[in-house]
């Protein structure tokens, strides 16, 4: 074998029991293990406390140890396992003997392990680095060291200690020490140096060394130099305080000039604790690379009404790093306002800033709105939480619009666009807007990016948790509870005119007075390629489109909504694409009266829809003469009968396309109702009315074989199927009808074959009605018929007497 590793030593901190050896060695006594415990002791391990496997094995082997094992795991402790031969040659090899090569490389192989094994314990030597004339002991101790003897010898700390004893013993004469030395401190009062280090006070060091920071113009490298980086202390500035006095109330104190002058002269300004409030009187301004922190405990008080606390204007690095704490408005509000502007009372302004931003704010009871940027760009607002005035101070009415939590706004040509706005963690209440984006003017350029992730909005008694005007917006994570109006509301008009790039997903909301999704268009406004992803427990609707809304994806859980899951209206929606599962509404579970809407996709799954049990309600209505709609597999069912029918096309021109399978269930009147046009009716379908399947089957119509089924208690006739025919063109029909007794055993099946055309706006057949195959079983009292009635043809089935018979038909029809 070789020795294909150049290790002999291992090391382990942690681990166990079994601990590989990654090296060969030869036999058992080769091995050598030592346990370094966490008191810095060490142990050699004997037989009785391991086993080893492996020995002659070219990949190493493993050394097995519970007890060391147990020693692992904490600081200090280690396990080393090596190689340790003794430096003999115990293979004699006679002369003239076998060349045998095994044997001869077991001797090579020894002598190389002994060679690395002398390496191993030079590594660990104390060394001199080439071409140095030191020894470097590289970071470690050096331990059992004799006293010196001659001047240029290394000294131990024992020595050393006796040393300067010896040498302070022998000094003789009166000594000035600490005690005895006189020291005026800077407030003028005397002391000696002694109490610099006053065991018993320890504020006398501090009190004793006079200290006036300065401006940096290097790099920090005296103790001068690193306090005078440090965060201005705002206390060093309360003497300009209004109503200062030394040794008086800084609860009386404005600290307003106080905190200018100290933003003015420091780039960092930090407010310590403060039993009571920080009371300020007027606006503060922020410098470029301003910023200030503060204690999680403090409070700043505004005390002038209609005034904002802190604001920068296009300023560039401004940082509020609150940390929890609190900033108080004056709290005045007023429900007479007719718009956000020329009222101030906000805690932060950030106008036209650049790079700036503020960490964990604490804002409460700001009249206006708690947080205010204007343009701006690259702007980060971390976790802010903001409480408005109707938790504390004034109540604000229902509908109450102007006082939002925070507020985004365009503003050209002042402060620009307000582009990378990023707000994660916020949680706002009591406010009439939780959080409020508008543009500025009609000549505002489209918002850029703003991303407001993972917000709390709740107890929103006058608006909207979100209320979007502009932007390409992300308001993805939000949880919304107790909202006057919608959840998230996206408007568009002339002055903010096609909204793009926008989402808002994995929405969590309760108690939404009215949309949990609103999007709404005015004038020239349209909104473009929304993505909506939302569970709501109790809304007016859930999802609400009004206008030109496109490219629209919704997925959509709702439960306990008053009025519908989905209402489109308004004109122009394109291309929506909307899953819905809603349970409980209160009317119907989804209305489309849009104008001239196409592209309109939804896969519905509808329970329990017309829960305010009005008239003529049925689980999907579609209400437009200029609108199209595809319904994809809708599954549809009412366990309370109060629906009327499941699908209600109701005006002429309409279209709705049913799409892969139908399942309808607990209709109180027919599980389809069609005055519009049905078409591409799938062959797939499961309904169940009380009055029947089909209301309107001559406008329902299937590109493939069409299924239905009738029930006959008489004589007279019931429709099983109808088509109203086209003119121009032949239509052949050819129909399977089955039927059968409901309480008997009688049975028949047909076969019929028919061709017809529309002359003169009647159907006409071209020639008589053919059976293909026709059969019955004895007593069979029912009859069916393929005739023209009008425009129509219809297939008619009777009981030709009282017995019930449950009849069903696929027909399939070819146009030429």
């Amino acid at each position: 074998m070789t020795v294909s590793t150049t290790d002999s030593v291992v090391e382990y901190v942690s681990g166990g029991p079994a601990f590989p050896i990654p090296y060969r060695f030869l036999q058992d006594t080769d091995i050598e293990a030592v346990l370094v415990k966490q008191d810095g002791t060490s142990e050699t391990l004997t037989g009785a406390q391991y086993t080893l496997s492996g020995a002659g094995s070219q990949n190493g082997g493993t050394l097995t140890s519970a007890y060391a094992a147990g020693f692992l795991g904490v600081v200090g402790a280690s396990l080393t396992i090596s190689r340790v031969m003794d430096p003999v040659q115990p293979t004699d090899l006679r002369n003239q003997g076998k060349f045998l090569a095994e044997t001869h490389e077991t001797v090579f192989d020894r002598l190389t392990m002994l060679i690395q094994q002398g390496f191993a314990g030079i590594s660990r030597a104390l060394k001199r680095p080439i071409g140095k004339n030191y020894y470097d002991a590289e970071g470690r101790q050096i331990k059992n060291l004799a006293d010196p003897t001659d001047n240029q010898d290394a000294v131990n700390k024992l020595w050393m200690q006796q040393y300067v004893g010896d040498v302070v013993g022998g000094i003789q004469g009166p000594i000035n020490n600490s005690a005895n030395v006189f020291y005026q401190f800077p407030d003028g009062v005397p002391h000696v140096v002694q109490d610099l280090s006053s065991p018993s006070d320890a504020s006398l060091g501090g009190m004793g060394v006079g200290y006036k920071r300065r401006t940096l113009d290097k790099a920090i490298v005296t103790i001068s130099d690193v306090i005078s980086g440090m965060p201005c202390n705002v206390w060093e500035y309360a003497h300009l305080c209004g109503g200062y006095t030394p040794g008086g109330s800084p609860t009386t104190w404005d600290w307003r000039p106080a905190i200018q002058a100290a933003l003015n002269a420091w780039a960092c300004v930090y407010f310590p604790p403060m039993a009571s409030p920080y009371r300020v009187v007027g606006e503060i301004l922020m410098n470029a690379h301003n910023s200030i922190a503060t204690d999680p405990s403090v409070r700043i008080q505004q005390i002038l009404p209609n005034t904002t606390t802190f604001k920068a204007i296009l300023k560039d690095n401004v940082w509020l790093m609150m940390n929890g704490a609190m900033i108080l408005g004056e709290g005045a509000w007023s429900n007479t306002w007719t718009g956000m502007g020329g009222h101030d009372d906000r805690a932060i302004q950030l106008w036209g800033c650049t790079n700036s931003g503020a960490i964990r704010p604490h804002v409460r009871n700001c009249a206006s709105a708690g947080i205010a940027i204007f343009g701006g760009e690259n702007i980060l607002i971390d976790h802010p939480t903001i409480e408005g005035t109707h938790l504390y101070g004034h109540s604000i009415p229902l509908l109450g619009n102007f006082q939002a939590g925070l507020y985004i706004r365009d503003s050209q040509p002042d402060y620009g666009i307000c582009d990378n706005l990023r707000v994660p963690g916020a949680n706002i209440s009591g406010v009439a807007q939780g959080v409020l984006s508008e543009l500025y003017s009609a000549a505002s350029v489209i918002s850029r990016a703003h991303s407001i992730q993972n917000a709390i909005i709740h107890d929103i008694p006058g608006q909207h948790a979100f209320y979007m005007q502009g932007g390409a917006l992300n308001v993805d994570g939000a949880v919304i509870t107790n909202t006057g109006l919608a959840g998230v509301k996206f408007q568009s008009g002339d002055s903010n005119a096609a909204i793009r790039s926008l989402s808002a997903l994995g929405i969590t909301a309760n108690g939404i007075g009215s949309n949990l999704f609103e999007m709404n268009c005015v004038g020239s406004g349209s909104v473009n390629g929304p993505l909506l992803s939302g569970t709501v427990d109790g809304c007016a609707v859930g999802l609400a489109i009004n206008g030109t809304i496109r490219d629209l994806k919704c997925d959509l859980v709702a439960t306990n909504v008053t009025s519908n899951a989905v209402l489109i209206q308004g004109d122009g929606a394109k291309d929506l694409d909307i899953d819905v599962i809603a349970q409980t509404v209160g009317d119907e579970g989804i209305v489309m009266t849009a104008t001239n809407a196409s592209g309109v996709r939804i896969r519905p799954t509808l329970r329990e829809c017309n829960q305010n049990n009005g008239a003529g309600k049925a689980a999907i209505l579609h209400q437009t003469a200029s609108g199209h709609m595809i319904i994809q597999d809708p599954a549809i069912s009412d366990a309370t009968t109060r629906m009327d029918w499941g699908i209600f096309n109701s005006t002429l021109g309409g279209t709705i396309r049913v799409r892969g399978s139908v399942n309808i269930a607990g209709a109180r009147d027919t599980a389809v109702r069609a005055i519009g046009k049905i078409v591409e009716w799938p062959q797939e379908s499961n309904l169940s009315g009380t009055n029947g399947d089909f209301t309107g089957l001559a406008n329902v119509t299937s590109s493939s074989p069409m299924r239905t089924k009738a029930t006959s208690t008489s004589a007279s006739n019931v429709v099983l199927w109808q088509r109203s025919l086209t003119a121009g063109k032949t239509v052949m029909i050819k129909a399977k009808v089955t039927g059968g007794n409901a309480a008997g055993t009688e049975r028949r099946s047909v076969e019929l074959f028919a061709c017809a055309y529309l002359n003169a706006g009647v159907a006409t057949l071209q020639g008589a009605v053919t059976t293909i195959a026709n059969a019955a079983s004895a007593g069979f009292g029912g009859g069916l018929v393929l005739q023209p009635s009008g425009a129509d043809m219809i297939l008619l089935v009777n009981s030709g007497g009282s017995v019930a018979y449950n009849w069903s038909a696929t027909v399939e029809v070819t146009e030429a």
